[in-house]
């Protein structure tokens, strides 16, 4: 068994100072590595920053990665793709993801965006349908595409950007609302429903 640090016959010069160069193992890639620095445990600022990040997040199992805002381990397919991410993968999930995006927009934080999901219950304010999937499984958010995306609505268009004037709603809802006021919205979807069923 070998035991390190191994003490070399090669010196380096620092200024006047001479030192021996030893021989360690890294902590983190295994692979020999030389320094003067007794101290060193890992061969490059890359493998101490992963062993630090190691430390951070809990056990992943394969196919799965911790979300950095939520500590959740989800799915790979629960991270929008990234070229400069660890494994090709963004960081955070796409629900943190996005609910900083729209959170920025609407210049609130993102935990009073959290609030105000938890106080409609985590249910659409225009359908009444959950949006708590959106929560449990971030690898089915496609914004613009499915219909379990999430936005916030103004209730009155004109009420300007206030926590007062805003609800959480599923983006399709809010799209179909627009820029229409509630009894608005009722109105045109009557004259819809009369002119197709009744």
């Amino acid at each position: 068994m070998i035991v390190y640090p191994i003490k070399t016959n090669e010196f380096k010069k620092y200024g006047k100072i001479t030192y021996r160069l030893l021989i360690k193992k890294c902590l983190w890639c295994k692979k020999e590595f030389k320094t003067t620095r007794k101290v060193q445990k890992f061969c490059s600022n890359s493998c101490g920053n992963k062993n630090r990040w190691a430390a951070k997040r809990p056990f992943e199992p394969k196919g799965t990665r911790c979300c950095t805002k939520c500590k959740r381990v989800l799915s790979i397919s629960a991270f929008y793709n990234s070229k400069k991410g660890r494994g090709n993968k963004q960081s955070s999930c796409k629900f943190c993801r996005s609910i900083y995006g729209i959170a920025l927009k609407h210049k609130i934080t993102k935990d009073q965006f959290i609030n105000l999901l938890e106080i409609q219950n985590w249910n659409c304010a225009l359908c009444g349908d959950t949006m708590k999937e959106v929560y449990l499984y971030p690898e089915k958010i496609n914004h613009k595409s499915t219909r379990i995306g999430f936005s916030i609505d103004h209730i009155d268009p004109k009420g300007g950007d206030i926590m007062e004037n805003y609800q959480a709603t599923h983006w399709k809802c809010n799209t179909i609302k627009w820029n229409l006021t509630m009894e608005e919205l009722y109105d045109w979807c009557e004259k819809v429903l009369k002119n197709k069923f009744l």
